[in-house]
């Protein structure tokens, strides 16, 4: 999604019906990059993280030409019954440096009790400097 508008209206109607940590990245982190963006870029995927890796490669992979420096927002959602592995993070974070290397990711974790199984969802904002 590359519309700041529809960004706006979809993460309105996403943050209402996430649960929320005060102590998790916060809806301000997503507005403040969609504030000062010209360009940006909403992905939204949801399923195991074994399913979610590919996804989040094919996605990034001609987002920016390398060495481009850009903002990113990243809220992982599981579920409440499972702890989110640390390692996990680690593989989204390497992901996302792999393509971007030179972005600035504020990041964040929490359960949220709409999601089942082992099934996780991962929101991704990023400002796109030049489009």
């Amino acid at each position: 999604m590359k519309d700041k508008e529809a960004i706006r209206q979809y993460l309105n109607s996403v943050w209402e019906t996430m649960d929320n940590n005060p102590d998790s990245i916060t809806r301000e982190d997503f507005d403040r990059i969609l504030d000062n963006a010209t360009h940006c870029r909403l992905i939204f995927l949801e399923g195991s993280i074994a399913a979610i890796m590919p996804q989040l490669r094919s996605e990034l992979k001609d987002i920016l030409p390398p060495n481009t420096t850009c903002d990113i927002a990243l809220k992982v959602c599981h579920t409440p019954h499972s702890e989110l592995n640390y390692n996990i993070i680690v593989q989204l974070l390497t992901i996302i440096h792999n393509f971007m290397p030179s972005a600035n990711i504020v990041w964040g974790c929490n359960a949220d009790t709409k999601l089942s199984g082992n099934t996780l969802s991962v929101l991704l904002l990023i400002h796109l400097p030049t489009e």
